[in-house]
């Protein structure tokens, strides 16, 4: 960014969209007919608390220096249950914007070599 500003190109920008991806933890909906009939009435006990992840964890960073950031749903809908070989939970991707100026870009690059060392 420096660099194009210095040559002055035509990249000056003052503000960036990032799109990025974020997931939600779900209960997964594949159950066996075994697990159904003994599930039903400790299903109805168990509040299910939704988790969010993310996939690039520099969005953590970029998120708590931007000036705005939300979550969308996608209008196609995935399986969830693609994780329940290993887990009792599926996943629910989503899409993450993030509104960021140039200043607070440039101050996150820092943190996330704080934060993210190479290996």
């Amino acid at each position: 960014m420096a660099k194009a500003e210095d040559a002055h190109e035509k990249y000056e920008f003052d503000w960036f969209l990032i799109p990025s991806k974020i997931y939600k933890i779900v209960t997964a909906n594949f159950q066996s007919e075994n697990d159904q009939k003994s599930k039903k009435s400790k299903a109805a006990n168990d509040a299910v608390v939704e988790q969010s992840d993310y996939f690039h964890y520099e969005d953590i960073v970029l998120e708590e220096n931007a000036k705005f950031h939300q979550s969308f749903d996608y209008n196609v809908k995935q399986d969830t249950d693609s994780r329940r070989v290993f887990t009792e939970y599926g996943i629910d991707p989503q899409l993450s914007l993030i509104l960021i100026d140039k200043d607070s870009l440039a101050k996150s690059i820092p943190q996330m070599e704080e934060k993210f060392p190479p290996f």
